[in-house]
């Protein structure tokens, strides 16, 4: 087993680290073309600057981009690029995997 053979995993798992502490933004993508940031809607023309002041508010920003299955590719890449521009590190999250958790927990802290 060569060195390059050894140190090549290491390599991979060193790049499959949870991201460093920040604060973390939804960032949503409807099947109608229209964005979210945090639950307050953003039109299209408006997100870059959202972002850019949302970035310079919180240094550490990372977004969750939740986009709907029927999303159009343009409005994810749009997405895309905004973020990328405004240096904030994203990811793609599912909803449904997301939340699946707090949705039980909901249903389970109901009265009786």
């Amino acid at each position: 087993m060569t060195r390059a053979t050894i140190a090549l995993p290491f390599l991979l798992l060193s790049a499959c680290v949870p991201p460093p502490p920040g604060i973390h933004e939804v960032l949503k993508i409807s099947d109608q073309g229209k964005f979210s940031l945090n639950g307050v809607s953003v039109p299209r023309e408006q997100l870059r600057s959202a972002v850019g002041v949302e970035q310079r508010r919180v240094p550490t920003l990372f977004a969750e981009i939740a986009a709907s299955p029927r999303s159009d590719m343009e409005d994810v890449k749009y997405v895309v690029d905004t973020l990328k521009a405004a240096q904030v590190r994203f990811a793609f999250i599912d909803e449904k995997i997301m939340n699946a958790g707090k949705t039980q927990a909901m249903v389970d802290s109901k009265p009786n």
